[in-house]
């Protein structure tokens, strides 16, 4: 049976004013996942990237948050 993923949780801004930079940062963050992944993961685990768009707003992110936590069950999140 193949190791379950460590997932990595964010809220991103993928829409709205800081989009154009968080859709660098999203590409870099996959960029390092599927890196990873190549190399055999971590500890032996495939990395997982779980996020949201945030639309550049902070009012949300709280919320964004805990769904990563309690709903997702992220193993880390940034």
């Amino acid at each position: 049976k193949a190791a379950e993923p460590i997932k990595v949780g964010f809220s991103m801004a993928l829409t709205g004013a800081l989009a154009g930079g968080g859709k660098q940062a999203l590409v870099s963050m996959e960029m390092w996942a599927e890196d990873v992944n190549k190399k055999g993961g971590l500890l032996g685990r495939p990395v997982e990237l779980v996020y949201y768009d945030d639309h550049s707003s902070i009012k949300d992110t709280k919320s964004w948050y805990q769904q990563l936590i309690i709903k997702d069950k992220v193993d880390a999140y940034s």
